[in-house]
């Protein structure tokens, strides 16, 4: 099933994709005050919205155990890769009951910027969806040194903002001259926006 909802070109667009319609039709009502809501229940659904809408999705919001396999997570990290091929600046948001920590990291390897467990409170996910796009308004000048648009480069630099607000040490690793002083700006200066937007 594939919905769309009125006002397209008006607001933001957050792309939905779960099988379960109850979260689809809550998550959605929800949104919709702020964001145009694409929904979907299948992968093949959410590619076929992506190709149809004018503008891609600020955020998508992606369940990891969707049909034909929905007690795997196979759907849902092919959905993300194709996400960010297609669409590299939009922000991937796991809304997964399939809550193993690999399935985590997994996904953030694959470029998704968030994993939040079901059930979920719509609140929390707003205020989620608010900071990201809070966050990536403003253009980052350290992204100037960070040549190309490749899906690899898009997933570097959304781990760049994902690990920024840790209060954690973080380790970078690579050869000489791959880059890793760049790396280290870029953390230091996403750090510091990120304390004056909030």
């Amino acid at each position: 099933m594939i919905k769309l909802n009125e006002n397209l070109a008006d607001k933001p667009i957050v792309l939905l994709v779960d099988d379960d319609p109850i979260i689809t039709d809550t998550l959605g009502y929800f949104l919709k005050r702020e964001f145009t809501v694409l929904t979907a229940s299948r992968r093949k659904e959410a590619i076929s919205l992506l190709r149809q809408a004018e503008h891609p999705p600020v955020v998508a919001l992606i369940d990891l155990g969707l049909p034909p396999s929905p007690h795997t997570p196979d759907e849902g990290f092919a959905l993300i890769a194709t996400i960010l091929a297609h669409s590299p600046k939009t922000r991937i948001i796991v809304l997964s009951g399939q809550n193993e920590e690999t399935n985590a990291r997994h996904a953030r390897t694959l470029g998704a910027t968030d994993f939040i467990s079901k059930p979920a409170n719509p609140e929390t996910i707003l205020e989620l969806i608010h900071r990201i796009s809070a966050f990536d308004d403003a253009d980052a000048p350290f992204e100037s040194g960070l040549i190309g648009s490749s899906a690899a480069m898009q997933s570097l630099k959304s781990q760049i903002k994902q690990f920024a607000p840790s209060p954690f040490p973080v380790l970078i690793e690579g050869e000489s001259g791959s880059g890793k002083e760049l790396i280290a700006a870029g953390l230091h200066h996403t750090q510091k926006k990120r304390r004056r937007l909030i």
